[in-house]
């Protein structure tokens, strides 16, 4: 807006003062007519006959706000502890006994809870000076070992399938070539594909119990059948006798890294689309029925 003459502005503001002083506006910066060059800016007014900025007054949100007291917070009673609803942490139990909980409620959480310890040395020395008992740290230690493997892939934790027996092939075969050819048997999982789809390179992370050794895991394809998916696990008669255990060409080739622990990364070369499954060697049982058990997943 183009700046408008002094005289001009006085002649308006003579003619309607409500317009220029009704509503009584804060002003600064106040200066004499000449100094401004006799022209008043459009965020400028007379006042007294000197030459002032206007001051926007605030919304009157922002009043309020200003004039309010800061609204109490809730009491912390009613609010849920930091460790409500979340897993339970070193820092979760040293709250707990600090609260003054009994030590065997605070083991009845640990014991009933999703527990994500971290239990180094130095761990335990800081719980200690942190007041847990020593009862508790031993339920935290306890809570802290596995005894089943824990299996994930691209962070998915996989659920163990045991196999069924799917069908015994080339029965028919072996009767009419006087026994050259083998019976195969072999077990499956049902459905087409697994719950859990992994890309190409699968990152899958293995936590064993101290008992167990990860070389008691191997990746295997499946093959694809429809509804289901098999895996050969046996081989009888034939003029190379008796095999048990997994193909050789269904194998793939992988590399252990150590994560510390009894924890490993299985990783491998580029899989192939298809059905796989990280099986548990020595874990078929003939006379309960079992044909095998594993982890599965499938790469698209």
């Amino acid at each position: 807006m183009k700046p408008q003459p002094l005289h001009l502005v006085i002649v308006i503001a003579a003619l309607t003062p409500s317009l220029a002083f009704s509503q009584n506006p804060q002003v600064t910066n106040c200066h004499t007519p000449e100094s401004a060059g006799n022209f008043v800016g459009s965020d400028e007014t007379i006042v007294n006959g000197m030459v002032c900025k206007i001051v926007k007054p605030q919304p009157v949100a922002q009043q309020l706000a200003v004039n309010q007291p800061a609204a109490h917070a809730p009491s912390g009673r009613n609010q849920p502890t930091s460790g409500e609803g979340s897993g339970i942490t070193n820092a979760r139990v040293i709250e707990m006994s600090k609260l003054g909980l009994d030590d065997d409620i605070v083991i009845a959480k640990i014991k009933n809870g999703n527990c994500e310890f971290q239990l180094g040395d130095t761990d335990l020395v800081d719980l200690k000076k942190a007041g847990v008992s020593p009862k508790v740290i031993a339920a935290m230690l306890d809570a802290s070992v596995l005894t089943s493997p824990r299996v994930t892939i691209n962070r998915n934790e996989a659920p163990i399938h045991t196999l069924g027996q799917a069908k015994v092939g080339g029965r028919l075969g072996r009767e009419l070539t006087l026994g050259v050819k083998s019976v195969k048997e072999k077990a499956y999982l049902d459905g087409p594909h697994s719950t859990i789809v992994a890309s190409s390179s699968p990152v899958i992370e293995i936590d064993l119990p101290k008992t167990d050794t990860i070389d008691n895991y191997i990746l295997v394809q499946m093959d694809g059948k429809g509804d289901r998916r098999e895996l050969e696990v046996e081989s009888r008669g034939g003029i190379v006798g008796g095999k048990n255990g997994i193909r050789a060409e269904a194998i793939h080739k992988t590399y252990v890294t150590s994560l510390g622990g009894n924890k490993f990364q299985l990783g491998t070369d580029s899989l192939k689309k298809g059905e796989y499954l990280i099986y548990v060697v020595g874990s078929p049982d003939s006379i309960k029925g079992i044909y095998g058990r594993g982890y599965d997943f499938t790469v698209q």
